[in-house]
């Protein structure tokens, strides 16, 4: 039973009830907070910066003589998987294709959400303009960014998603960042795994924290453990 009461005790600080009215924030900004994914067939994904090489340091995102400050450098074949927060109202970016010298390159951007293709990309090549997107997330629970190689294979084809903006209705009550406190010392997270993060201190409890998403979490502890957030 007190551990019950500490877990609703958990929930109830955790709700933050923001002002009404839309939200906007960068997908970047919240891809850990979010549990967001990735897939490509080469490289990583960059968080704002261009795709990570093997072995190499990324180099800006850029389409054309443009260099960007946010968005997801990425590349075909892959997708960038998005679970949307309750409230997500709409997401809008750029995208299009890494400068490169070799100006080589196609690729074909979709977006998808619920599994339901709302937007379909011309071919693109590093010479092709950006692209704006933007789709009605009201209700939905996934958004899909899916790069494709266009059927002649994955040579240069890198797409950058620039400015990737989530527009959240304000007036949703949404859960913020976990902080706590584990017998009066500030505990270490892992990284998310499955869903799931622990959170502990050097000669203490340890905390299971499931999920770490702005739905919400359930916090399971030792019996006697104290917990403050």
């Amino acid at each position: 039973m007190r551990l019950r009461r500490q877990i609703c005790g958990v929930l109830l600080a955790l709700l933050a009830v923001l002002a009404a009215g839309a939200e906007e924030v960068y997908l970047t900004d919240v891809h850990e907070a979010l549990s967001i994914t990735s897939t490509q067939a080469w490289g990583k994904l960059g968080i704002d910066t261009g795709v990570v090489p093997p072995g190499r340091q990324p180099g800006p995102l850029r389409i054309g003589e443009t260099v960007y400050q946010k968005g997801y450098g990425h590349h075909a074949n892959g997708e960038i998987v998005v679970p949307l927060p309750p409230g997500a109202l709409s997401f809008r970016c750029l995208a299009g294709v890494q400068w490169q010298e070799s100006k080589g390159g196609s690729v074909v951007l979709t977006a998808l959400v619920d599994g339901v293709e709302r937007y379909r990309s011309p071919v693109l090549s590093v010479l092709s303009p950006p692209q704006e997107i933007n789709v009605d997330l009201r209700g939905a629970k996934q958004l899909i960014l899916r790069a494709s190689d266009n059927g002649d294979g994955i040579g240069c084809d890198v797409p950058n998603w620039v400015n990737p903006i989530l527009v959240l209705d304000g007036s949703v009550p949404r859960f913020a960042a976990i902080g706590l406190k584990l017998n009066g010392q500030d505990a270490i997270w892992s990284f998310p795994h499955a869903g799931l993060s622990f959170a502990a201190i050097p000669d203490g409890p340890q905390a299971l924290v499931s999920p770490t998403t702005c739905w919400g979490a359930t916090v399971v502890l030792p019996k006697d453990s104290q917990l403050e957030l």
